[in-house]
């Protein structure tokens, strides 16, 4: 059992080397064949842990955690744990209501708001705010991150599936926040199952991922022409959406990708 007093502590690119030696007994390392190391932690359901984010000049904690993953590349040199997957519930109760949820779910994220992360919309996705994005979302289909600072009502939270992603960024860290409702009891408006998933993200393996695994050039050279990409989708995406009347927030700017250096 973790002592709630002393929360795990875990920074984003630490070598997953030091992160099993700051916690030799609870951490359990699964190496993979392609190159990949995990290190996680599981936490009983009547003693979850508390897992604080170390960010070097702020921190933030996760509450109610049940499990962690962090994700290491052996082929990477100084990548370190460039992804962390923290779960946990969504209140201390097993289930609570779909409205309970919802409520505990917004103020999860004005908590991270309030904590200076700032909310992001994925590079090719159009630039909408509140309702509009939402209903983006759900007319359209297309991949995209709902508005942190536009609360849904219960009806429109019924609405969205599972996974649905709200995103921000802080000091070259990204930050996805989903939640999982049990699909068993999706009708059932009295109590459920709710698992909030926070999926955090270093910047060189956030913008990776905008790179074909398969590609041979190095990724920080096809960065830029993927970038280019995105924005050309956007900028036809938001064309087809104005014209409807729908209003894009062209104040909004995208994270900057980072500084790289070699081969990486």
């Amino acid at each position: 059992m973790v002592d709630k007093k002393n929360p795990i502590t875990v920074k984003v690119n630490q070598p997953g080397a030091d992160f099993k030696n700051q916690y030799p007994e609870i951490v359990r390392v699964e190496r993979q064949p392609a190159g990949l190391t995990f290190y996680q932690i599981n936490w009983k359901a009547n003693a979850k842990g508390i897992v604080k984010l170390d960010m070097n000049d702020s921190s933030f904690a996760f509450d109610r955690v049940l499990g962690l993953i962090g994700s290491e590349n052996n082929e990477e040199e100084n990548l370190g744990i460039y992804q962390i997957v923290i779960t946990s519930s969504i209140t201390d109760a097993d289930k609570i209501s779909h409205e309970d949820a919802r409520k505990e779910f917004f103020s999860i994220l004005r908590q991270i708001k309030n904590s200076g992360w700032s909310p992001i919309i994925p590079f090719t996705a159009p630039r909408l705010r509140g309702r509009d994005m939402l209903n983006y979302l759900l007319e359209s289909g297309n991949p995209t991150t709902l508005d942190a600072d536009y609360e849904l009502n219960i009806d429109e939270w019924m609405k969205i599936e599972n996974l649905t992603s709200w995103e921000f960024e802080k000091g070259k860290v990204f930050l996805d926040v989903s939640f999982v409702r049990s699909a068993a009891e999706l009708e059932d408006q009295k109590s459920m199952t709710y698992i909030v998933r926070y999926s955090i993200k270093s910047d060189v393996a956030y913008f990776k991922e905008f790179i074909d695994p398969s590609a041979t050039d190095p990724w920080k050279l096809l960065l830029p022409g993927e970038l280019k990409n995105s924005a050309e989708r956007r900028r036809h995406l938001e064309n087809s959406l104005e014209k409807t009347g729908i209003k894009i927030d062209k104040t909004y700017t995208n994270p900057k990708p980072p500084i790289v250096s070699g081969d990486d």
